[in-house]
C-alpha cells in the first residue's frame, strides 16, 4: 500500500475518534454482555417449553375435574383447582345470592352482564356462557345490542341504514363526553333530524338457539329535543321531549320471532336495544377494545344503577387486564393498576348491591424473549396484583392464566390443531373461547351443584326438626 493512503487512513480514523470524543457521555456508558455458560450450553432450557399436555388434553381433564361428588371432592375443588373461582375469604356461598335468583327466574328475570376488553368481541365466551345458563334456568334472547355495532357477533346479526355519531368512556377522547352519559353499556349514538335510522336484527347461524329468539324488544334512550318516534313489528310509540338520564320504551311482540326491524325518527340520544323473553336470563355482552377496565367512574352513576335495578342484574363479570400486561413493567406501575381496579370495583358495587362480581384476569400472553414465543415476564405479578385487589374488595376471581394451562400455554394453544388462538399470542379463536367458556361454566354450576346441595341438607334437616317437635307435642 502507498504511503499517501496509510496516511489518509490513520487520519480518517483520528477524525472519527474526535467526532465519538465530541458526543461521548462524560460519565460513560454501560453496555451489558451475555454469554452462555458452559453448563447453560449442556442444560435443557425449559423457560420457552410449552406444556407437554395439549389443550384439548387439558380440556377433557377440566371437564372430568368437574364432576364431582360428595362433600370432600367438592371442597378439594373449590381450595386446589386451578379452574376454582378465587371467593372472598375462601367463602364457597359466595354465590348462593345469585343461584337463588337464578331458581327464580322463571318468574323474576335474571340479567347478567359480561363487561371485557377486545377478548369478548364478537360475543366470545359470553355467547357459551349465556347459551348454557338459558339452557338451564330459561330465557330468550341475546339480551343488549348497541345501535352502531362496528364488530358483528356470531349470534345476532344487525344492519344500521344510518351513520350516527357515537360516544364511549374508552379509546380516543374525540369519543368521550363530559356529561358520562354513555349508557350502562359503555356506548351511545345520537340521532339528529332530518336523519332517520333503520335497525334490522336477525338470528345467524349457529348453535346458540335460545338467544336467536325473542318476544320483546326494548329500545333505551335518554335526552329527547324536540321528540322521537319509534316503530317496531307494525307498534309505533310517539315520545316527548325529555331530559331524563335513562329511559326505555317497550314493544312486546305477538310471537316469537328470529327478525325484527326498529326504525326511528327525531333527535335523542340512543344507547341501545335489548331483545329478550319474559322470563329467564339474559346476557349482556360488552365488549371494549383497549380498555383496561377503569373507566366505569367516568360513566354516569345514575344510568348504571337505574339499569342494574330495573334489570334485576344480579351477576356482573369484568374481563381485563390483557391490555396492560404488555406495558406493566415495574412493581410500581403494577401497584397502581391494581389501585385503579379497586376503585372501580368499589364503585360499581355501590350501584350493583345486589349483584356477585367476578373478575376474570388476563389469560396467558407471548411476547419473544430469546427468539421464542413465552409469556410475558410480568403477567403473572399483574394476575397475582388483581387477584389481591378483588380479595380487598370482597368479589370473586377466576383465573383464566391457569385455568388455560398457566406459563406458556398459548403457545401450545396457538399450534393446536385446529387453532384454539390467534397468530397475535392474545386472542382466543372462537373455537378456543368456546373452551374457555366451557371452563368458566362448568365450575360455576359446580358452585351451583354444591349451593343445592346444602340447600337440600338443610331441608332434610328442618324436617326432621319438625317431625321431632310434633312428636313431642303428642300427648
Amino acid at each position: 500500500m502507498r504511503p499517501y493512503k496509510i496516511t489518509l487512513i490513520i487520519l480518517g480514523v483520528i477524525v472519527l475518534l474526535l467526532g465519538v470524543a465530541a458526543v461521548f457521555p462524560p460519565e460513560g456508558i454501560s453496555v451489558p454482555l451475555r454469554f452462555a455458560s458452559l453448563s447453560s450450553m449442556f442444560e435443557k432450557d425449559t423457560s420457552s417449553m410449552v406444556p407437554e399436555e395439549t389443550p384439548e388434553q387439558l380440556f377433557e381433564r377440566r371437564m372430568r375435574e368437574t364432576k364431582v361428588e360428595g362433600e370432600d371432592e367438592y371442597l378439594d375443588f373449590f381450595q386446589n383447582n386451578p379452574a376454582r373461582f378465587y371467593c372472598p375469604d375462601g367463602d364457597v356461598q359466595y354465590f348462593d345470592a345469585f343461584f337463588e335468583a337464578l331458581d327464580s327466574a322463571q318468574t323474576k328475570p335474571v340479567k347478567v352482564i359480561h363487561y371485557g376488553d377486545s377478548q369478548i368481541e364478537e360475543d366470545r365466551i359470553s355467547n357459551e356462557v349465556r347459551e348454557r345458563l338459558q339452557e338451564r334456568f330459561g330465557g330468550i334472547g341475546v339480551g343488549w345490542l348497541p345501535v352502531i355495532q362496528k364488530v358483528p357477533t356470531m349470534t345476532f346479526s344487525q344492519v344500521c341504514n344510518a351513520s350516527l355519531k357515537r360516544y364511549m368512556p374508552y379509546g380516543s377522547s374525540e369519543f368521550h363526553r363530559s356529561n358520562g352519559r354513555y349508557g350502562p353499556l359503555g356506548q351511545m349514538a345520537v340521532l339528529n333530524q332530518p336523519t332517520s335510522l333503520t335497525f334490522t336484527a336477525r338470528q345467524s347461524k349457529g348453535r346458540y338457539t335460545h338467544a336467536q329468539s325473542f318476544t320483546h324488544v326494548k329500545v333505551y334512550y335518554g335526552k329527547v329535543v324536540g321528540g322521537l318516534t319509534i316503530n317496531c313489528a307494525g307498534q309505533t310509540q310517539k315520545l316527548g321531549a325529555t331530559d331524563s338520564d335513562f329511559e326505555e320504551a317497550v314493544f312486546e311482540l305477538a310471537d316469537t320471532t328470529h327478525k325484527v326491524s326498529v326504525s326511528l325518527s327525531g333527535q335523542a340520544e340512543l344507547y341501545g336495544v335489548q331483545f329478550s323473553g319474559t322470563d329467564g336470563v339474559t346476557l349482556d355482552n360488552a365488549p371494549m377494545r383497549g380498555c383496561s377496565g377503569t373507566i366505569f367512574t367516568s360513566m354516569d352513576s345514575v344510568q348504571l344503577s337505574a339499569y342494574y335495578d330495573r334489570e334485576h342484574v344480579r351477576l356482573i363479570i369484568l374481563e381485563y387486564g390483557g391490555n396492560m400486561v404488555p406495558g406493566l413493567r415495574s412493581d410500581a406501575a403494577i401497584a397502581n393498576y391494581k389501585t385503579s381496579i379497586i376503585r372501580q370495583i368499589n364503585h360499581l358495587k355501590k350501584l350493583a348491591p345486589q349483584a356477585a362480581f367476578v373478575f376474570i384476569g388476563p389469560s396467558d400472553m407471548s411476547t419473544r424473549i430469546n427468539g421464542s414465543m413465552q409469556t410475558y415476564p410480568k403477567l403473572p405479578a399483574i394476575i397475582a396484583a388483581l387477584k389481591e385487589a378483588t380479595s380487598e374488595t370482597g368479589i370473586a376471581y377466576w383465573d383464566l392464566y391457569e385455568a388455560m394451562g398457566g406459563h406458556n400455554a398459548m403457545v401450545n394453544w396457538v399450534k393446536s390443531s385446529p387453532q384454539l388462538a390467534g397468530g397475535d399470542y392474545v386472542h382466543f379463536t372462537h373455537r378456543g373461547a368456546d373452551k374457555v367458556a366451557d371452563i368458566l361454566c362448568n365450575s360455576l354450576m359446580l358452585y351451583y351443584d354444591y349451593y343445592n346441595a346444602r340447600q337440600r341438607r338443610i331441608a332434610t334437616i328442618k324436617t326432621e326438626i319438625d317431625s321431632i317437635q310434633n312428636t313431642q307435642q303428642q300427648p
